[in-house]
């Protein structure tokens, strides 16, 4: 990569920073910090769940489901098709899950140290 890259890189991930600081300090003057630690959890809660329902809608053996098993291939190409498009699809949770963990460290730590 040239040094233009370099620069504009930090410049989106300082923007990232400081946008992900005021959403941060906006819900800590709404809630305290074992809110923010809540809030984080309620959102790893849902990105989870989307998750988990995608993939496999009901966690009962289904007939539907089961058919569904038996159906698909076995060679390793086709289980890295499908591998490369949950992928794909998951990408956005992969970003509110790293969000939602940021909020529940930020709001356990600073609950722990404000409590002694």
């Amino acid at each position: 990569m040239r040094w233009r890259d370099w620069i504009v890189l930090a410049v989106i991930a300082a923007a990232g920073w400081s946008i992900a600081g005021l959403v941060a300090l906006t819900l800590l003057s709404r809630v305290d910090w074992p809110g923010l630690a809540l809030i984080g959890l309620l959102v790893l809660l849902v990105a989870s769940r989307m998750e988990m329902t995608e993939d496999a809608p009901s966690h009962l053996p289904a007939p539907h489901l089961l058919a569904r098993q038996t159906e698909t291939p076995r060679d390793p190409e086709a289980r890295l098709a499908r591998l490369a498009e949950r992928m794909a699809r998951h990408r956005a949770l992969y970003v509110a899950r790293t969000f939602g963990l940021a909020l529940v460290m930020l709001g356990g730590g600073m609950t722990l140290l404000h409590m002694t």
